[in-house]
């Protein structure tokens, strides 16, 4: 059962990654047919300044950068299991405080770097792709080549899954409205989370 689940998750995945190409390739597309409207008929196209050279340099970058992220999981998931059994704490409250927060540092760096940047619509799809992401490739992932089943705490279900729910909720009416996100509203997402947080510390500690 758990491999089906996968299995469907990884497949929600696949398409979700392919309606993404899908829709950069059209949008390519209709920027190159503009651009190429611009350009005046005698001035030459500029030459591309990136050769062969440096696509191997950023295939090297990038293997060298997964296998960092790898061997940085597997550290990160034996010191997690570690603290919890120092503190006399459950996996779920570690993975939901220490590793989650460990774990969306990078998420963090990337988006508050692209809205100084003013790449706003970068830091936004930061934040859906890793999520979506998280729900479906990697949950998928998991299901799909994890032995046995995975048993979940009662807290999860009747609180930390609904929570999730209603947060992913609120992000529709502030994403819609006038199309983008306020200083306001972060502050209201921060104090959402720390609500949450002093809860799991306070009463699940």
């Amino acid at each position: 059962m758990p491999c089906g689940r996968g299995a469907i998750l990884l497949a929600f995945a696949i398409a979700y990654t392919a309606v993404l190409i899908q829709t950069a390739r059209r949008e390519a597309s209709a920027e190159n047919l503009a651009d190429a409207v611009a350009i005046d008929d005698d001035e030459e196209l500029p030459e591309p300044r990136r050769g062969l050279r440096f696509a191997v340099l950023d295939v090297a970058l990038l293997v060298v950068g997964i296998a960092t992220v790898v061997l940085g999981a597997d550290l990160l998931v034996m010191a997690a299991k570690e603290l919890a059994a120092q503190f006399g704490v459950s996996d779920s409250l570690i993975g939901l405080t220490i590793v989650a927060i460990g774990t969306s540092l990078p998420e963090l760096a990337t988006t508050t770097m692209a809205t100084l940047r003013g790449a706003r619509s970068l830091a936004i799809g930061n934040l859906l792709g890793s999520s979506t992401y998280n729900l479906t490739l990697i949950l998928g992932t998991a299901l799909l080549f994890a032995p046995g089943s995975f048993p979940l705490e009662t807290q999860l279900l009747r609180v930390d899954m609904p929570l999730l729910v209603l947060g992913s909720l609120l992000c529709v009416p502030v994403f819609l409205t006038g199309r983008r996100v306020s200083r306001r509203e972060g502050v209201l997402f921060m104090g959402l989370y720390t609500a949450y947080l002093t809860y799991l510390i306070a009463l699940r500690g």
